[in-house]
């Protein structure tokens, strides 16, 4: 796909989402939670003929207004198995202890 550029072809898009993931809450409030988005290609056929790379992440402005909790940049890691070749987002949350210890205590 346009050779004379280089061959490459870049696709954005953008979604708007709502995820759930169960927390583990063995050191609550003291706890720190993985969240993961896991985008993948994961038809065999489309392996030759796509690269799934995730350059960036964005997060719509109210998303990340977390008051009990402290979020950090995310990261980015690419997958690559027998079955899938995947992008996965990883997004670390640490929960603001004083918050909790003042607030509800």
């Amino acid at each position: 796909i346009f050779e004379s550029r280089g061959g490459a072809m870049l696709y954005n898009c953008a979604y708007k989402c709502k995820f759930k993931e169960h927390f583990e809450l063995e050191k609550f409030p003291f706890d720190r939670q993985d969240l993961q988005i896991e985008l993948r290609l994961d038809d065999p056929k489309s392996w030759e003929l796509f690269d799934l790379t995730v350059i960036t992440v964005q997060f719509g402005r109210n998303a990340l207004k977390l008051p009990e909790w402290d979020s950090f940049e995310p990261v980015v890691r690419r997958v690559e198995g027998s079955e899938t070749r995947a992008s996965v987002v990883q997004l670390q949350v640490v929960r603001k202890s004083y918050f909790f210890l003042t607030s509800i205590i």
